[in-house]
């Protein structure tokens, strides 16, 4: 039996008339998918332009920080922690009012490695004043020679203040020497009594004569 196209039944299809089937079925469905949007930089604004071209600056910009830092790190693994203590103290330049309480906080922790680093880290470290606060950290931590080389070299250079000879006198005295804390002792008594503006002067005389005298001076 033949069907209305003049086919009989069981027979296959002709295959040019199958292929438009196909071919008609691929149009409908390509016809049917979104089209894809692509940049056309030809006919786009110049805000646009610019805002793209901003935008791939910052990329560049930005792959060449990650690049610059593997390569440097790859030279210097320490490159980044130049600036720390081993004790996670971040070395920095500062004043001498806030040198002077970083430092007081540091010797309360403990952290006398720190405080030392610190201090020699400042553009001033070889002034008298920067140098005796060094001393400082070291007599909190019992570097005793430390700190005595760093004084005797401030009262050379810069001679005539009791405080220092006076922490002369302390640190030889911790190391047993009775004749060199005596010296110096009575020294820092005779700058003591001929300087001016001192609190509890007075207080002061007195223990140092009872220094004096406990060494038998």
């Amino acid at each position: 039996m033949a069907d209305q196209g003049g086919h009989k039944q069981g027979e296959s299809e002709p295959i040019s008339r199958v292929t438009a089937t196909l071919d008609h079925t691929l149009v409908s469905s390509d016809a049917t998918k979104p089209k894809k949007r692509r940049l056309d930089f030809k006919h786009m604004s110049r805000k646009k332009k610019l805002i793209y071209g901003l935008v791939l600056l910052v990329a560049v910009a930005a792959i060449g920080a990650v690049i610059y830092s593997l390569v440097t790190d790859e030279k210097d693994p320490t490159i980044r922690d130049l600036s720390v203590t081993s004790e996670g103290v971040v070395l920095r330049q500062l004043d001498a009012k806030d040198l002077q309480t970083e430092v007081d906080k540091l010797i309360f922790q403990k952290k006398f490695t720190s405080a030392a680093e610190l201090i020699t880290y400042q553009h001033n470290a070889k002034d008298k004043e920067t140098q005796l606060l060094l001393a400082t950290v070291y007599m909190n931590q019992e570097k005793h020679q430390e700190a005595l080389t760093i004084l005797l070299a401030v009262d050379k250079s810069s001679g005539g203040d009791w405080t220092v000879t006076r922490n002369i006198a302390t640190e030889y005295d911790r190391q047993g020497d009775k004749s060199q804390a005596v010296t110096y002792y009575k020294k820092s008594l005779d700058q003591l009594k001929a300087a001016d503006n001192v609190p509890v002067k007075e207080d002061e005389i007195y223990f140092l004569n009872q220094d004096i005298k406990r060494l038998g001076g």
